[in-house]
């Protein structure tokens, strides 16, 4: 009996259950159907919506429509009642004249009959006097006639003096607008076999003296180097007297006079700063049209002008614009549509801020200690001791004292000249035949993280001239990102504080100081300071 009873009561248990599953699937199911029911009311509210802005989009494009066909029907109705105007007074002009040529014509025709009464009524002696008096004024109206003649063909030969003038004026600036499109496209009969340095030197300074590109006094001096490939170019620029200051040559015909009319200021400086960049533009490009592609790589060109010195009288060649360009990148230049002064941009040119006052600027030079131009060497350690700050010196003695110091560490090393743009500080040369390559050195003395754009920059520049090692030295330290791109780079170093204090403690028996505001959580202060 009770075992019965436990089983009714199992079985009661499992019904209860049931109940429950069915009761939550239904309202599980009922759920889903209000979600759907939700979903598809929000569904309906977007597309009512969009049915709407297309709604409103069609409206507004047929309101577009209609003030089109508005605004062109009051176009068309401004040329009717224009061309009806114009009409009109056309014709009342044609009647005017008319009635004045009739009046002109009946005053004419009055006078003539009372002379021709005047003169029957005079006598002999007055008619003989008449046609004295008439005689002589005829010859009157001759002469006034013959100097207004000659006073019209001076107008008009001050006119085409004045036009001729200016006509030479405008070919001139033409001429200057123009420079580059009229390089010389055909150089095939300069192109030697001869790949001697000398048969390159001679080959350039041919072309050059064949183009008729502006120059000033015809000055120019080609260097090459073998080894990296590069021509060096010094190139005479037209002086600012090519561009004409005169714009307009006016007939004043009050004065009886022609006045020439000066060009402002600023489109004189702009003119030059064209004939410039299209002069130096077209000077490179037909180098390397010239030259063998597997000789040539790169063109340096530092254009300078040879004037006088208004202030002392003597000559001057200032040094106004710079650039150094490689094979590939400039003949990837459109030249027939380019802007020279854009393309100078481009390429990094070193640019005077004035050129048509001839303000100077520091050329770029290649890497050649033997043949170009180089700072002359400073001794700095000798003015140094253990009390010397780093961050005291100046940054050219601090330029010298790398230099130095990479000397100490091997290497044949130079200090080249400060430029504005992103160049090198110093360049060094292993001599070891096995070793043997460029490095350029950059030293940076700084009190605060060298920037990520220093050593991108170092990049640019080892590839620009073609090193093979590139260093970036500095009295601060680098950031994580400078650091993981010189090691993905693989060939530049990165010399921070107190790798350049070992170092100079090292090589050249310094132990200076590096007085940092702030440094790195993992240097400690004898990192920068005194080791002893």
């Amino acid at each position: 009996m009770a075992k019965k009873g436990f089983i009714a009561q199992l079985y009661a248990e499992r019904q209860r259950a049931q109940r429950q599953r069915e009761q939550e699937a239904r309202r599980h199911e009922r759920e889903l159907e209000q979600l759907r029911a939700k979903e598809m009311r929000v569904e309906a509210a977007r597309l009512r919506k969009e049915e709407a802005a297309e709604r409103a989009r069609i409206r507004k494009a047929e309101q577009f429509e209609r003030e089109k066909a508005a605004r062109e029907a009051r176009r068309a109705r401004d040329r009717e009642q224009q061309a009806e105007r114009a009409a009109k007074e056309r014709a009342r002009l044609q009647e005017q004249k008319a009635r004045e040529t009739e009046k002109l014509r009946v005053r004419r025709e009055a006078e003539q009959a009372k002379e021709r009464a005047r003169r029957q009524s005079v006598a002999e002696r007055e008619r003989t006097r008449k046609e004295e008096l008439k005689a002589k004024v005829a010859e009157q109206r001759r002469e006034r006639a013959q100097a207004r003649a000659v006073a019209q063909a001076e107008v008009m030969r001050l006119d085409a003096e004045a036009e001729q003038l200016t006509g030479e004026v405008e070919q001139t600036v033409e001429d200057i607008q123009s420079t580059l499109a009229r390089r010389n496209l055909d150089l095939s009969r300069y192109v030697t076999t001869t790949t001697t340095s000398d048969a390159i030197r001679d080959l350039v300074l041919a072309v050059l003296a064949a183009s008729d590109a502006p120059s000033g006094t015809g000055e120019r001096d080609v260097q090459y180097d073998p080894d990296t490939r590069e021509l060096l170019i010094k190139y005479d620029l037209p002086r600012q007297d090519a561009v004409p200051k005169i714009e307009v040559f006016k007939h004043l015909r009050s004065k009886k006079e022609i006045r020439p009319v000066e060009r402002k200021a600023a489109a004189i400086v702009a003119l030059y700063e064209t004939l410039v960049a299209q002069t130096a533009v077209r000077v490179i490009a037909e180098v390397l049209a010239a030259t063998p592609p597997d000789r040539v790589d790169s063109v340096l060109l530092n254009g300078h002008v040879s004037s006088i010195d208004i202030g002392t009288g003597h000559p001057i060649q200032p040094s106004i614009l710079s650039v150094l360009t490689g094979r590939r990148e400039f003949e990837a230049m459109n030249l027939d549509a380019v802007d020279a002064v854009a393309c100078l941009h481009r390429l990094n040119a070193i640019v005077s801020p004035h050129p048509y006052d001839l303000v100077p600027v520091r050329p770029v030079w290649t890497f050649d200690p033997s043949r170009y131009k180089f700072v002359q060497e400073q001794d700095v350690v000798a003015g140094l001791d253990h009390r010397t700050d780093l961050l005291q010196l100046s940054p050219s003695e601090f330029e010298h004292l790398i230099r130095r110091l990479y000397e100490a560490m091997g290497l044949k090393a130079w200090v080249t000249q400060a430029s504005k743009d992103e160049g090198v500080d110093a360049v060094a040369v292993n001599e070891d035949p096995a070793l043997f390559g460029k490095c350029v050195i950059q030293a940076k003395r700084y009190k605060k993280t060298v920037d990520a754009e220093s050593v991108y920059a170092l990049a640019g520049v080892m590839e620009a001239h073609k090193a093979s090692t590139g260093i970036l030295v500095t009295t601060s330290y680098f950031g994580s990102g400078s650091k993981r791109f010189a090691q993905e780079h693989g060939r530049m170093q990165l010399h921070d504080g107190r790798h350049l204090k070992k170092l100079l403690h090292e090589f050249l028996d310094l132990d200076v100081l590096i007085s940092l505001e702030k440094m790195p959580a993992d240097w400690r202060p004898i990192d920068v300071g005194k080791s002893s």
